[in-house]
């Protein structure tokens, strides 16, 4: 596959853009994100081949940047960044959201979830057993 000319616009756009650009420029980002499906959704077999050495570092370079943006402290960074995990495993299907524990961990730690059930049931439940 050869690589998508949106991968690295979007790489660059993040890579040089101060967070506080970047709620303006999601609409933008997320376009260009998901015109890259082709690439975010190769199986690991088809990595291995020589032809997409260059799409799939794209492809890591992107989740790279979604990852430093998602656990980052700027909330206009990570606003973008989770609009932009959305997109990517949106696009990327299962072969994207393979690789995503650390976006969970990131998205988690934006909702402030804890190990432990937080929910209102969870005293109910607990008191049953």
């Amino acid at each position: 596959m050869d690589l998508p000319p949106d991968l690295p616009v979007v790489c660059r756009l993040l890579a040089s853009s101060r967070p506080e650009e970047l709620p303006a420029l999601t609409p933008l980002l997320v376009s260009h994100v998901l015109r890259c499906g082709g690439a975010l959704s190769i199986s690991v077999d088809q990595k291995s081949k020589a032809k997409t050495d260059e799409t799939t570092m794209g492809v890591r370079r992107l989740k790279n940047h979604i990852s430093t943006h998602l656990n980052g402290k700027s909330p206009h960074g990570r606003f973008a960044a989770v609009a932009l995990v959305k997109a990517a495993v949106d696009v990327g299907g299962w072969e994207c959201l393979r690789a995503s524990d650390s976006w969970v961990g990131g998205l988690l730690s934006i909702l402030q979830v804890s190990q432990k059930s937080t929910s209102p049931f969870s005293d109910h439940i607990s008191r049953r057993n």
